[in-house]
């Protein structure tokens, strides 16, 4: 038993260092069939734009915007596609950082340093849902892959 105390305190220390401190939510009353990680205490709302739906979640520099529409005739490769070539052809795009299937990080060069964005797309079930910063603000490369992470489809 002298034993088994020091050792549980050890698995608790190790589980708590390897977490993100996010927590996983369900967008599902806000129109998203998906879950993704936030931050405890993020404010989640959501506004129709046309045939789409906008969802912001926000809590000082966690800032995303999903987008979710119906996509029945475009795959994810095919609006990632797109969306990088959206993102290439801007004036204050610099370069790419990080690239996987479904989404990709950017830097941006605004001028005055260095600013991180990102693009992720995941469809389900014929609904496109794209994920994105908030437009508002300055954020860090870690930033940006702590919400870039967070939103990542299995």
């Amino acid at each position: 038993m002298k034993r088994l105390i020091p050792l549980l305190i050890l698995a608790f220390g190790v589980i708590a260092c390897n977490s993100d401190g996010l927590e996983t939510i369900s967008l599902q009353e806000h129109g998203a069939n998906i879950d993704i990680k936030i931050p405890p205490g993020a404010e989640v709302t959501s506004e129709p734009i046309g045939y789409r739906k906008q969802i912001f979640v926000q809590q000082d520099k966690f800032n995303l915007i999903v987008l979710v529409g119906d996509e029945e005739t475009e795959t994810a490769a095919e609006i990632k596609k797109e969306n990088l070539e959206s993102v290439k052809a801007l004036d204050i795009f610099s370069e790419i950082i990080q690239e996987d299937d479904n989404g990709f990080i950017y830097e941006i060069n605004q001028g005055t340093g260095k600013n991180y964005d990102f693009r992720y797309v995941y469809v389900k079930n014929g609904t496109s849902h794209g994920f994105r910063r908030n437009f508002v603000g300055d954020y860090t490369l870690d930033e940006v892959k702590t919400m870039y992470n967070a939103v990542k489809q299995k």
